[in-house]
């Protein structure tokens, strides 16, 4: 069973379609984008005006079913996300095909992003990030990360000479990488904190 069918869809069932439109496009953008994407998350989600845990609850939701929908329908067409959306949006009456359309075009981009080399962090109900490393443990482990940069002054490899390094310790478990892996690191680092920023606001 995929991981968007193991979550409900109900929250958005009492949204409006302008709203269902803003929050799913909002949070596709977040996606995508973090860093730029997170405000805008933010306000679409305190523009519903609706209690801090009912509006928690639909950042989760969006934040579980819309990458889970890109993984579980990877190399099939449209029809196939069109029918997973129809199935998860069993209660939503009149909005049923709003929902649809905002559903099968955030998969279209997300779909598109990843085609470029982007990737997603998924939050599932647990908690958890099914991709990138140590982010799901992050709010535990990040505390007592240090790290040490480095330029390899000597190797049986010359053409490894003079290159830089990032060893990062994250409380026993380390980690080696390059100039690369420091950017992916970031990124991974900035959505997950924009994940947590969603989540973790009860107000």
């Amino acid at each position: 069973k995929s991981p968007s069918m193991s979550v409900s869809a109900a929250p958005l069932s009492g949204l409006s379609g302008p709203q269902l439109s803003s929050i799913i496009s909002s949070c596709t953008l977040f996606l995508m984008t973090p860093s730029t994407g997170l405000e805008t998350f933010q306000t679409s989600l305190a523009d519903l005006a609706l209690p801090g845990k009912q509006t928690k609850t639909i950042g989760k939701v969006l934040l579980t079913i819309l990458p889970a929908m890109v993984n579980s329908t990877a190399g099939r067409g449209e029809n196939a996300v069109r029918e997973e959306a129809e199935k998860m949006a069993g209660e939503f009456g009149n909005e049923k095909e709003n929902f649809v359309k905002c559903v099968v075009d955030s998969v279209g981009k997300l779909r598109e992003f990843k085609t470029r080399g982007g990737q997603l962090i998924t939050y599932d109900s647990t908690g958890e990030s099914s991709t990138g490393t140590f982010v799901n443990t992050a709010s535990n482990r990040l505390d007592s990360m240090t790290w040490t940069f480095g330029v390899t002054a000597s190797n049986d490899m010359l053409d490894q000479v003079g290159k830089t390094f990032l060893r990062v310790d994250f409380g026993g478990e380390v980690v080696e990488m390059d100039v690369n892996g420091v950017y992916k690191l970031m990124g991974e680092l900035e959505r997950a904190r924009g994940i947590m920023e969603v989540i973790e606001n009860d107000e």
